[in-house]
């Protein structure tokens, strides 16, 4: 009888802010991957309580997640909560819940190990080799958060967890209505951007930054507009992403929902995530943006199985 090589499957988690986003995969690659939108954080701005519906729409989720888990033989499963259940006052209650529907393991983490998350996805890619001989910058804006991390190669140099989300902003700024955006809410959203952001590192001026999350996802697939092109991976100029913001908040809620690439359940907090990574850039003085689909659950994934390969 021949021994197996391969490392069992993991199922790997990402409880964010706005999204809940799962992925499974073995020494093999990967086998299956989830998300859906559940708004935990909605209204955290500030912090308070985890609403109820919020709570049993995400513990729906990793409910069918584990489903899945199950299917693909999956026994090891870790989610870990970022920046929403970081500010609740009910996270640990939640948490139990989150476990007890997943069958595995959930656990709060802190900015600094979601960074270190961040970094490892963008770093372990194999399809980003050729980006990360010099400075690499990795971003991820999420929901309630934003993780800019700056390494050489495969060491992080600088790591921050920024309270520059894409839910958060939006309920920050009022810009969670049908109205369009007004130029006096997009002054305000940019210059409360450059504020938190000043504290960020010099980098080189021809370093790339990989952004991933879902406003990177939505990001790729409003420059695309149904073309066929790989979006992992995809280099997008700064003036680019500029006007693609400055279009989209010029449009009623109702337009932004039907606009080429852009999730209609985003369409609320696109302009907000796409206006956190253009301020990241404008303060590193970085042009390029390179797009990723494999954010923190992939980091999480690899950190997994190279963990369990170890033994």
């Amino acid at each position: 009888m021949q021994s197996h090589s391969v490392s069992p499957p993991v199922c790997a988690i990402d409880i964010g802010s706005n999204s809940v986003k799962m992925v499974i995969g073995d020494g093999n690659g990967i086998l299956c991957e989830e998300v859906v939108q559940t708004r935990l954080g909605i209204g955290m701005d500030g912090g308070s309580e985890l609403s109820a519906d919020a709570i049993s729409h995400t513990e729906a989720a990793l409910a069918s997640f584990a489903v899945l888990a199950t299917h693909y033989g999956a026994t090891r499963r870790v989610a870990v909560a970022t920046s929403a259940l970081r500010d609740a006052s009910n996270a640990d209650a939640a948490i139990t819940r989150f476990s007890a529907a997943l069958g595995g393991t959930a656990r709060v983490i802190g900015g600094d190990e979601e960074a270190a998350l961040v970094f490892a996805a963008a770093s372990m890619d194999p399809e980003f080799a050729r980006y990360i001989d010099g400075t690499v910058v990795a971003t991820d804006v999420g929901g309630g958060s934003t993780e800019v991390v700056v390494g050489e190669g495969r060491r992080m140099s600088f790591h921050t967890s920024l309270q520059l989300g894409a839910v958060r902003l939006s309920d920050r700024h009022g810009m969670l209505g049908d109205a369009a955006i007004s130029a006096d809410q997009l002054a305000a959203l940019d210059a409360d951007i450059a504020a938190v952001c000043s504290g960020l590192p010099e980098v080189p001026p021809d370093t790339v930054v990989i952004s991933s999350g879902g406003t990177a996802a939505n990001l790729g697939g409003a420059v695309l507009k149904g073309k066929k092109h790989k979006m992992h991976g995809m280099l997008i100029d700064i003036n680019d992403l500029r006007k693609l913001r400055d279009r989209l908040a010029a449009l009623p809620l109702s337009e932004r929902r039907e606009f080429s690439g852009i999730n209609p359940r985003r369409a609320d907090v696109i302009v907000a995530g796409l206006s956190v990574q253009l301020g990241v850039m404008r303060v590193l003085g970085c042009r390029n943006l390179l797009l990723s689909l494999r954010g923190l659950r992939y980091g999480l994934l690899w950190s997994l199985l190279a963990e369990q390969a170890e033994g």
